[in-house]
């Protein structure tokens, strides 16, 4: 096993942990089985086991870490390619552009504006569970 294997991963068996980058990548719980060769029942048997379930989350949030840094850095490339458009010599593009880039602000507006109210709310939320006799 690797050097710098978790707890969790000693405990499962090789072809655990060959099935999970499997299940994974599988769009629903059918399809990331038969990716990795095995059956539902397996999986819903495996997914029961807690050092199981473990490094299957764990390993679903380190792929949406990377996903969403992926995503960042995309984003920046549009948005520099948005900016390039801005100067085209086509008035057409120009337009396309600048619709492009009022669209991504708007939305980046209400994005902040929807977060700050759901902090406000959990903010709330931690000062009636603080205060509550239960």
């Amino acid at each position: 096993m690797l050097q710098n294997e978790t707890d969790f991963e000693k405990n499962l068996s090789p072809r655990q942990l060959d099935a999970i980058p499997h299940i994974l990548l599988g769009g629903s719980v059918a399809d990331g089985a038969r990716r990795a060769g095995i059956s539902r029942t397996t999986f819903y048997r495996w997914l029961a086991d807690p050092d199981f379930r473990h490094e299957l989350e764990s390993l679903s949030k380190e792929a949406a870490e990377l996903a969403r840094t992926k995503l960042q850095h995309l984003m920046l490339k549009a948005l520099d390619v948005i900016e390039d458009s801005l100067y085209d010599e086509s008035q057409r593009d120009r337009s396309r552009a600048a619709i492009a880039a009022l669209n991504l602000a708007g939305k980046a507006v209400r994005d902040r504006e929807v977060d700050r109210r759901l902090h406000r709310i959990e903010d709330v939320i931690r000062l009636l569970e603080e205060e509550s006799p239960w």
